[in-house]
């Protein structure tokens, strides 16, 4: 473990900088105490810290930065967070030195510190008058947890753009505008959200895999999922090098809709479209089971039909708290899903099928579930 302010994280900052310098990387630091108010905790955070900036590649104007942070919890060693961040990051900046390839802006690598004390480093990087005139688009490398594809899971509004320029950069591609949605509602922050907050532009990446290992001992480097840090070094390489050449006026427009297919497809359209194309859905597929030939006609069994999907989703919700607490007085742990993870999870998936096989009496056709999902989906887009 390695926190802000320890000795231990020194050391880890001392090795970086060798790595620099073996990389003929120019870095600098910016040591100072930095504070950050969090409005949701109504807490103020202060420390010393240090961040370390490397001068990746030359250009002219604003920056694309590059950032992960060297601090680890004092719960475990941070391998997953955020070393491989670190790592990636390295072995970015030795992929675009034997390239040899400048573009027209800059590359800067930022190391921040007091991540995990609430983005203080990237805050004190912001609070430099000097440095934050440097930036102009962020892309920012995470983890919760140690395995699982790169999802990239946050942008900046107006994201239109930078969600073109992702799929044309990436090899692999993990996201969807839905990630965004659920983490903003998350108490969670990432160093991106500082840079956020003050109008920048940003891409935030991370992999979730095997959350029980996250902020433990077992955030060790022999824990880490090589294919999952592969697809970092894919997400921050190609957007790199994209960004470099871009104009970064041309990166905002309006919000888009999107989810990648099978990691190689990436259909999006304007948010705008989402809620009229919903409603054509549902009228479309209600439409369609009403003039199915043999649809249920009587209003007790057009009753039943609709009362299925919800029963089915409740039954399943329900089972899954059930199983939960059997599960917790049998072990006698209170989360044995994080225990037990494959025993929970099979019970789980006899629950279900059991509430599935009690709400077939229910006679529903697919139109009713189908109907359902488009409801939700009309909700979703409101």
């Amino acid at each position: 473990p390695h926190p802000a302010g320890t000795a231990e994280n020194a050391a880890v900052q001392a090795r970086l900088l060798g790595e620099l310098r073996r990389l003929a990387v120019k870095a600098d630091t910016l040591h100072t105490m930095s504070c950050y108010a969090e409005a949701r905790l109504n807490a103020v955070t202060c420390a010393t810290i240090t961040d370390i900036i490397g001068e990746v590649t030359p250009g002219t104007g604003p920056a694309v930065i590059l950032m992960a942070h060297t601090d680890s919890v004092a719960a475990g060693p941070g391998a997953g967070d955020d070393g491989s961040g670190v790592a990636t990051i390295l072995e970015t900046i030795r992929a675009l030195k034997a390239r040899g390839t400048a573009g027209r802006h800059p590359i800067l690598a930022l190391f921040t510190d007091g991540e995990e004390n609430a983005m203080l480093g990237a805050s004190a990087f912001l609070a430099d008058s000097n440095w934050r005139a440097r930036v102009g688009v962020v892309v920012n490398l995470e983890a919760r947890g140690n395995q699982g594809r790169s999802f990239l899971f946050q942008t900046s509004p107006g994201d239109g753009a930078l969600v073109d320029l992702y799929a044309h950069s990436v090899p692999h591609l993990a996201t969807s505008s839905l990630y965004a949605e659920i983490y903003r509602i998350l108490p969670n922050d990432t160093d991106l959200t500082p840079f956020l907050q003050a109008g920048f532009t940003g891409f935030n990446f991370a992999f979730v895999g095997d959350v029980a290992q996250y902020h433990t001992p077992r955030d060790r480097r022999e824990n880490l999922d090589l294919q999952a840090l592969q697809q970092h070094g894919e997400s921050a390489l190609g957007l790199a090098t994209a960004l470099a050449q871009s104009d970064f006026r041309q990166l905002k427009r309006d919000d888009a809709v999107y989810f990648d297919v099978l990691g190689l497809w990436l259909p999006r359209l304007p948010k705008s479209w989402a809620l009229p194309l919903s409603l054509l859905t549902f009228l479309g597929i209600a439409l369609a089971g009403w003039l199915r030939p043999g649809a249920a006609r009587s209003p007790g069994q057009r009753l039943m039909a609709a009362a299925m999907p919800p029963a089915l989703l409740l039954g399943a919700v329900a089972a899954g708290f059930v199983l939960h607490e059997i599960a917790a007085f049998l072990s006698g742990q209170a989360d044995p899903s994080f225990a037990h993870p494959w025993a929970f999870r099979l019970a789980l998936a006899f629950g279900v099928w059991s509430v599935a096989l009690l709400c077939l009496r229910l006679r529903a056709g697919a139109t009713s579930a189908w109907l359902w999902i488009a409801g939700f989906g009309v909700l979703a887009a409101a």
